[in-house]
Parts: structure tokens; C-alpha cells; sequence
């Protein structure tokens, strides 16, 4: 007789959600999708109907707790005349031809050429994650970008993602497609309108973000998250970066009462750039993970991640990081770095960068450091009449200030910046 003990089986990080083919076919009838959009609906749910959730013998929820979230009740609530976001779109002027940006919704409708050939197929795929499934059967909003071929536009385009604060869920979509030769600056905000009560019931946003960028092209993107308090925020996001393509990728987090992002960049083709940087502040109870992966798949590539961190109060951030150089990728030059900053004793940053190397001439490093504020520069800044609230504001915002500055729009720097001096205060 063969006992199994039950400590070997797996700990699901949170209950199973149900879901019946009907729920989904009425949704996609409501939404008026068109017969190859609705399969992909039908498609998703069977993966998500095969697929486990998440448990805590995989490394990457591990140290997750969502015993509190109620994922179940959520989707039971996924009304289609209700739970579009709110999604703004704002163009440069005088947009070259050829050049498409429209609503996800729409896009299905007037480009359903690009959405057949791009929606989750060479990046994010139904199959990868849980949430992916789950985000591909509601996949509701979202913007689609096309850029044609050697077209470069220098002016940036504009999302405004916007939740209702009664909003129990949103399900949106990214694609943005930069043929070879093609330039753009995209910037991603998103936010939760209106004030939401301490006791709000539970509320949900599964995104995606997929990046495909032809040779030679030049894309920078900018994600700003700063969700309510009561938003559970899983993203699964990722970039293929063609030949001689370079990709300036920013995300900054200040937001949700929880974010598990899973955000990877794909150098499929020689000497192809990824530069990631991050920011992102945690407070009272906040539990913000951001899972990040530089693959290195063909040989000459380049990849730089910074991501800076600060944490107050009794809130927990998690960073792991990975470079994987596939055989055959030789002179790779990889490098990340993880930086936190803990404003208070009960905070907890776990750091974790790691590196999976399977080509012998390549040149990869790492680092992280978890650190308090030092007390020297705040002496000085008071020793000049500064009162020390406000030395410690200049201090966060200096430490965070290599990242903020790359981001294109100085709109948008303000507005970051202006977030994370309320969380230091």
C-alpha cells in the first residue's frame, strides 16, 4: 500500500473559479464578437477549465498569499454590460498612414487581419498561466498599435485605462506591433476614478501586454499602475524583439491592494536591446510581485534591468528576476539589478535575481540590495532647515530618480513622482 502524505501535494495559492461554456458564449454574445473572435473565447475556456490554478510548489507563487481573494465570487459577478473600463486613446497629430490605433474592441471589428495574426500567438499565449486563460476568455477593452514599416513617429501616443470605483472587474488588452524599421513612444496610465471606501468589496483586473517589434525598430513603452485599494492586479506581459530591434520598457507600480506581474523580454534574433526599468512603492499592507525574465534565445543580444523599490508600513514587494542564455546565444550581455529602499522595520523586501546560463562566451551579471534610509544625507538636509519629513521625501525621490527620468513624458514623471511623495508622507 502506497501512503501519500499531504504535504507533498500541491497548495493551491487560491481556490479554483468556475466557469460554464454558456457563462462564456452569452459574454461573447453580448459583445457582438465575430465568429472567430467568439472561438478564441471557447478556446480559452477549455485551457482554463484543464488548467490548475496556481500552487505554492511553483516558485513563482510561492510566496503569495491570497487566501483572502475571492476570485470565484468575482467572475460570478462578470457582468458584459458592465464591466468595460473606461479606455481614452490620444494620438499624435498627424498621424503618417498606414499607422493604426484604435480600441481593442474595435480593432476586432475593423483589423481583425492584425488581431488573427498577433492576439496571442507569438507572445503571450493562452497556455502559459492561468490568468492568461482567464484573461482570454473576458478580454473585453485595451488598444491595438500597428506601425508600418520605416515609419517613425517622435511624438508619443496616450492610453488613460480608467476603473469605476463601484467597477468589480476589467480585462484589457495591449498589442502593439512595430514592423521593421518602425519607431513610436506608447505610454500606458492606469487608474482606478473616483474614491473608494475602506470596506469596498474586492475587485479585479487581469491585463495582458504583448510587444512584437520587426527589425530594426525602436519602441518605448511606459506602464504606470496606480489602482484602488481593493483591486487584485495579475498582468501577464511580454516583448519579441526582432533583429537589431531595441526595446526601453518602464513600469511603475504604485497602486492595488495586491499585482502579481509576470514581465518577460523575448531577444529572439541577434543583436537585438532590451532595457527594462521599474519603480514601484508599497504601503500599508500591500503585497506588490513583479516576475521578471531576460531571454536571451538568439546570440548578440543585449539586455539592462534596473528596478528600484520602496516599502513602508507593513507591506511586502517581491522581485525575481532571471537571465537565461539559451544554447547558442553566444556574447550575450545581460545585466539586472534589484534596489530597495525600507522605510519601516515591519516592511518586507524579498530580492531575488537569479541566471540560467547555457552559453560558454557570454557576459551576465546581477545584483540586489535591501537597505534603509541612510542617515547622513537627511542630517545634512536638516542641518539647512529642512524639517525631516521633508528631508526623507527628497531622499525617496532622489533614489528613485535615475528611473522616473527615463520615462518620454514629463506629464507623466510629475504624476509618478507626485504619487510616491503622498506614499512618503
Amino acid at each position: 500500500m502506497t501512503i501519500t502524505s499531504p504535504l507533498l501535494k500541491p497548495a493551491p495559492v487560491l481556490k479554483p473559479a468556475e466557469i460554464t461554456r454558456e457563462q462564456v458564449e452569452a459574454y461573447s454574445a453580448a459583445l457582438g464578437d465575430t465568429d472567430w473572435m467568439a472561438a478564441k473565447r471557447l478556446d480559452a475556456f477549455r485551457v482554463f477549465r484543464d488548467t490548475p490554478p496556481p500552487n505554492r510548489h511553483d516558485e513563482l507563487w510561492r510566496r503569495v498569499d491570497l487566501t483572502q481573494f475571492r476570485i470565484a465570487e468575482l467572475i460570478a459577478t462578470i457582468n458584459p454590460l458592465d464591466n468595460a473600463l473606461d479606455t481614452k486613446l490620444v494620438p499624435p497629430e498627424n498621424l503618417p498612414a498606414g499607422v493604426v490605433f484604435v480600441d481593442f474592441a474595435a480593432a476586432m471589428h475593423q483589423h481583425a487581419d492584425l488581431l488573427e495574426r498577433y492576439y496571442m500567438t507569438e507572445c503571450v499565449k493562452v497556455t502559459d498561466a492561468y490568468f492568461a486563460a482567464l484573461h482570454a476568455i473576458f478580454v473585453r477593452g485595451g488598444v491595438v498599435l500597428y506601425v508600418p514599416a520605416h515609419v517613425k513617429v517622435e511624438s508619443p501616443f496616450r492610453v488613460f485605462t480608467r476603473m469605476r470605483a463601484d467597477q468589480r472587474s476589467g480585462f484589457n488588452h495591449t498589442l502593439v506591433v512595430l514592423e521593421e524599421g518602425a519607431q513610436a513612444t506608447l505610454i500606458e496610465d492606469f487608474a482606478t476614478e473616483g474614491e473608494v471606501a475602506s470596506d469596498a468589496p474586492q475587485a479585479l483586473y487581469d491585463g495582458v501586454v504583448e510587444i512584437v517589434l520587426g527589425k530594426g525598430a525602436q519602441l518605448d513603452y511606459v506602464n504606470i499602475q496606480d489602482w484602488a485599494r481593493n483591486v487584485y492586479n495579475f498582468t501577464n506581459e511580454r516583448a519579441r524583439i526582432g533583429e537589431g530591434a531595441t526595446l526601453h520598457w518602464v513600469m511603475g507600480g504604485v497602486g492595488s491592494k495586491f499585482t502579481k506581474s509576470l514581465i518577460e523580454a523575448d531577444l529572439v534574433e541577434p543583436h537585438g536591446t532590451a532595457l527594462l526599468s521599474g519603480v514601484y512603492f508599497a504601503d500599508t499592507r500591500q503585497q506588490l510581485h513583479y516576475d521578471t525574465q531576460q531571454n536571451h534565445i538568439a546570440p548578440h543580444c543585449k539586455s539592462d534591468l534596473l528596478y528600484k523599490a520602496a516599502l513602508r508600513d507593513q507591506a511586502h514587494t517581491v522581485w525575481r528576476g532571471n537571465i537565461r542564455v539559451f544554447p547558442g546565444a553566444q556574447k550575450t550581455d545581460a545585466y539586472q539589478a534589484n534596489r530597495n529602499l525600507q522605510l519601516s522595520s515591519q516592511s518586507r523586501a524579498d530580492s531575488i535575481p537569479g541566471l540560467e546560463i547555457e552559453a560558454d562566451d557570454v557576459r551576465c551579471t546581477h545584483g540586489s540590495t535591501v537597505g534603509t534610509l541612510e542617515q547622513e544625507p537627511l542630517f545634512y538636509l536638516q542641518s539647512r532647515g529642512i524639517p525631516l519629513s521633508e528631508a526623507r521625501r527628497m531622499v525617496v525621490e532622489g533614489f528613485f530618480a535615475p528611473v522616473i527620468e527615463r520615462i518620454p513624458s514629463q506629464e507623466t514623471r510629475e504624476r509618478l513622482t507626485a504619487e510616491i511623495s503622498k506614499k512618503v508622507s
